[in-house]
Order: C-alpha cells, then structure tokens, then sequence
C-alpha cells in the first residue's frame, strides 16, 4: 500500500431554524478545505461565531500516495448553549414537596425537576451552606469550594453523612 499522504479537512455548519421557517437549513462551509498533513491526528480550530442550534460537522479527505481519495465526515454536533430549565426546587425527600420545617439537625434532603430538551441533563452539582449570625459558611462537602455530583437522572439527594445544623 502506498499509505495516507494528506487529510484535508472542512468545517460545515447547518442553522437550527428554532421554529423559523425562514432560515436558510442549507450546511455552509465555515473553515474551508484545509490540508494538515498525513500525521495530524485531531485538529483544534476556534472562533466559528456559533449559536444556540446550530449543527457543525467536518468533511475529511484522505488521500494516499497512489492519488485515491477517500471523503467521509463525522456524525457531528449540535451546539447548546442554553441552560436546564428549573422547573421546581424543594426541600424534602419527597418529589415535587417542599417542606417549611423539619425536626431534623443532622438529615438534609432536596428534590428538584429541570429539564434540557436539547442536550439532556448529565449532572448536577451541590453544595450545603449555612447562614448563621450574618454569615454564609459551606457546611457540605466540608472543603471550601467542593461540590457534590449527583447523576442527570436523580430528582434529589439526601446527605449520607450526618451534618451538624444550627438550629
């Protein structure tokens, strides 16, 4: 074989038309043909200007020494820049609850719902603070600055080691 000689790449992007009709869904070129090498192994381009919706994929040319060009692109990737939407926030193990009391000082428990109809939910991340005498403390995780991750899937957390509330 007379082995790979160039990749050339192209940047396409398609506009999402968020319920607009009028925008233009044809792909467009956004980084034209650009050869980098026969050792290039992943390519880092910035400043496309991108938005909320839109579809960018890249075009590869593969060329070998015996002048056969090979073109297939990637399966690509919607951009979003949107936030989840809270839908609701609660104290309290139980869904869609949100208690005012609890007898409880060490037992901590939220329930939420969110959503992201774009790109799903992967994540959350949380930490436990205290107001107390005028001020903030991060009372969980302990360290300053930590957070707790907890699964896109879950609708809450309970803490699992027992905390120490002020009443």
């Amino acid at each position: 074989e007379s082995g790979i000689t160039d990749y050339e790449l192209t940047v396409w992007r398609k506009h999402s038309n968020g319920g607009n009709n009028t925008v233009d869904l044809v792909p467009h070129i956004i980084h034209s043909a650009t050869s980098v090498g026969k050792e290039a192994k992943s390519i880092n381009w910035h400043h496309f200007h991108l938005h909320d919706g839109d579809f960018v994929y890249v075009v590869v040319n593969a060329s070998n020494g015996a002048g056969s060009v090979v073109v297939t692109e990637t399966d690509g990737y919607t951009v979003d820049t949107s936030p989840p939407l809270l839908l609701f926030l609660g104290d309290g193990n139980q869904p869609g609850t949100d208690l005012q009391y609890s007898p409880s000082i060490t037992d901590l428990s939220v329930n939420w719902e969110f959503e992201d109809l774009e790109s799903g939910l992967d994540h959350y991340k949380l930490a436990v603070f205290q107001h107390h005498g005028g001020s903030r403390l991060q009372i969980y995780p302990a360290e300053k600055n930590d957070w707790v991750v907890v699964e896109g899937s879950a609708a809450g957390w309970t803490n699992s080691e027992p905390l120490n509330l002020v009443p």
